[in-house]
């Protein structure tokens, strides 16, 4: 793991979302990873990104997080809250 790169895709990610918020609301909505979204990996980011972001940033959110090797929103929480200590 690069942390020079995780750093940076965080950065980036804090300019398009709240990610406290954002795994918060993740966490939520699964019941803390165990109920992911019925039809889609990325469903409760694209609610999120609706009811609390920039609907036209959903697209580059999932795709940050899939340059991560983050395959859904699950993971893509659990990977956020491994690297708390860099959001800002």
């Amino acid at each position: 793991m690069n942390i020079e790169r995780v750093k940076a895709t965080i950065m980036q990610l804090s300019q398009l979302c709240d990610l406290v918020g954002y795994a918060d609301y993740v966490a939520e909505h699964t019941k803390y990873g165990k109920r992911p979204h019925k039809s889609d990996r990325w469903g409760y980011t694209r609610a999120y990104m609706n009811s609390y972001g920039d609907p036209a940033d959903t697209d580059e959110v999932i795709r940050l997080f899939q340059a991560e090797g983050l395959p859904d929103e699950i993971e893509a929480t659990r990977w956020l809250l491994q690297h708390d200590k860099l959001v800002p």
